[in-house]
């Protein structure tokens, strides 16, 4: 019902007080006339901060070349793309080529990543990091058992290969269940004083803990089958870079440190190749392109 002419992407142009990268579409009210969509394709950000932002660089070469079709600058190029190649997300608004090499590389793909993978996404959410995170010292002087707590991993932590774990946070859980904190001295112990305050965290129905008859101890949300082999591939959720780590167990994942596991017969050296492939630079490359950018000022 909409024939959309023009995609803009301004995610390099300066925008002043605006961080959140942008593109600007075009269209009228009417069935699409033609086949194809003019569409500007960034290449390289704003190098500075310009004196006036309508006279900056990304900006001018977007007016300046929009109606000129094959043309490439330094910021932008302008190409037309067939409707088609638009009907689904993610659009890779990536110029001087970055689109069409994207194209190449999905192309040549032996396998796609989702036929390797049996579950993705994040482990869990405690609701009551303030309680539930500690620093590793800590446990042995509140009489914790080692099994009440485990090291827990945040995406800052996903770094070069390595997952550290400078933290660890009492894990209530056990053989794949809620354990029963009574059977926990320390955990117990401890937990009990803040147990109106644990009893009151908000449920998805925008209701307490108690209200619903939860356990005031246990996590606000686990999936605690991403744990249950001890082989696992984690990530750094908001990065520069790909960061992709391999972990041989033992250890649970924040939200910012989402989970991938491979089939349940795969190996390490299974595991080894995949993470190879996922911290490459063309694993980079094509990440850049389909993954939204979380923002900044967007110089340089």
């Amino acid at each position: 019902t909409i024939d959309l002419t023009h995609i803009i992407s301004t995610s390099g142009a300066y925008i002043p007080g605006h961080g959140t990268p942008t593109v600007i579409l075009m269209g009228r009210n009417r069935p699409p006339a033609s086949s194809s969509i003019r569409a500007v394709m960034g290449i390289n950000g704003e190098p500075t901060t310009p004196a006036d932002p309508a006279q900056g660089l990304v900006w001018t070469a977007i007016v300046n070349q929009i109606d000129q079709r094959g043309s490439e600058s330094e910021w932008v190029s302008v190409a037309d793309i067939e409707r088609d190649k638009l009907a689904k997300h993610p659009w890779s608004m990536g110029g001087g080529g970055a689109a069409e090499l994207r194209e190449l590389i999905e192309s040549r793909g032996a396998a796609r990543f989702d036929e390797l993978i049996t579950d993705a996404g994040f482990f869990g959410i405690s609701a009551a990091d303030e309680a539930y995170v500690l620093p590793p010292y800590v446990p042995a002087t509140l009489s914790l058992l080692p099994s009440d707590c485990k090291p827990v991993v945040s995406g800052d932590e996903v770094r070069d290969w390595v997952a550290t774990a400078e933290q660890v946070v009492i894990f209530p859980y056990a053989v794949g269940a809620l354990a029963d904190i009574e059977e926990s001295p320390g955990m117990y112990q401890y937990l009990w004083p803040l147990r109106t305050v644990l009893w009151a965290r908000t449920t998805f129905n925008k209701r307490t803990y108690r209200d619903e008859g939860r356990s005031w101890w246990e996590w606000h949300q686990v999936v605690l089958r991403r744990i249950d082999a001890p082989l696992s591939i984690t990530v750094g959720e908001i990065a520069t870079h790909n960061h992709f780590v391999l972990d041989r167990g033992g250890k649970v994942f924040n939200r910012t440190a989402p989970v991938i596991k491979l089939s349940s017969e795969a190996t390490e050296d299974d595991h080894l190749g995949v993470l190879g492939l996922l911290n490459s630079s063309t694993g980079c490359f094509w990440l850049k392109q389909v993954c939204f950018p979380k923002g900044g000022d967007h110089m340089g």
